[in-house]
């Protein structure tokens, strides 16, 4: 019998470099849907599905189709087969997992009560992904699970992108609501942000969140109208998305400002933020103890 490794060796050379980007984007993020994977990489579904039945055949992806818990099934849902784990784990330069590792791993992703929080996650990204490939020069620079590590400490978002276009540049932090959690929550996430910005010197990036609802985008609002923070805040709610736009358009709300924004114009609300902690008390003191 062949071994992963064999099989390694084997199909490295018939992978693409949408292939490569599919793999690690699997190895950071765990599972991704044909419309997903359609979205973000490929220009027609017949592309697409062809080429995710080769990576298959190959036995690099594997796929399951979970079940919703109001009934029916979601789209096919994409994960490593061990050989990819392996392939995309030595393109980052890390160990290979062992094959108990990515089994474990895919039967918790194929399990996992979180599938549809995970797959809206994951859609905002793949949304962005396409965008830029029917957009150039638009690109999505970095998609990471997580900020840096002074971020990561105090606020644990939902993900981090880095986005450009033409010669402007905005990183943002992102937040997938489904309207299950209280407001407390959220507003907790943008003071628990404060003070990673403040006290452990994180970028103010823009934090974005997708509200369930127009409704509990404008309570949202509210608070954070009452919390008077420097924190850079912009919101979607998912009631009030034309189902053509993607989260590069001309969708995005401010707390205390009227009209919609585009992601890239989001970069204003850094460069304020940035003047604002300049001289912000705690920042001048920490300063001074340098």
């Amino acid at each position: 019998m062949k071994t992963s490794d064999d099989i390694v060796l084997r199909v490295q050379s018939r992978l693409t470099d949408r292939d490569w980007t599919l793999l690690c984007w699997l190895f950071d993020h765990g599972v991704l849907t044909t419309p997903q994977v359609t979205t973000a990489l490929f220009p027609s579904p017949r592309t697409a599905q062809q080429r995710l039945l080769e990576l298959m055949n190959m036995k690099v992806i594997d796929r399951f189709r979970p079940h919703r818990p109001d009934g029916g099934t979601y789209p096919w849902s994409y994960v490593l087969a061990h050989p990819g784990a392996v392939l995309a784990a030595s393109s980052y330069g890390l160990k290979p997992p062992r094959p108990a590792e990515t089994a474990a791993r895919r039967h918790r992703l194929a399990t996992s009560r979180n599938h549809a929080h995970t797959a809206g996650v994951n859609g905002f990204f793949t949304d962005l992904a396409g965008h830029a490939r029917r957009n150039p020069p638009a690109r999505l620079l970095r998609w990471d699970p997580e900020p840096g590590q002074s971020a990561r400490v105090y606020l644990q978002p939902d993900g981090y992108a880095e986005w450009s276009e033409q010669d402007t540049f905005v990183a943002l932090l992102f937040e997938y609501d489904t309207g299950t959690e209280q407001l407390s929550v959220l507003t907790g996430k943008i003071e628990r942000y404060q003070e990673a910005i403040t006290y452990s010197e994180a970028p103010p990036w823009p934090l974005l969140f997708r509200l369930h609802s127009a409704r509990r985008e404008a309570a949202l609002h509210e608070r954070i109208g009452d919390l008077h923070t420097p924190v850079p805040v912009a919101t979607i709610a998912a009631d009030r998305l034309n189902p053509a736009e993607t989260p590069a358009d001309r969708i995005w709300s401010i707390p205390g400002e009227r009209g919609l924004h585009r992601l890239i114009d989001l970069r204003r609300l850094y460069e304020h933020a940035v003047a604002t902690w300049q001289y912000a008390p705690a920042v001048l003191e920490r300063r001074k103890r340098r």
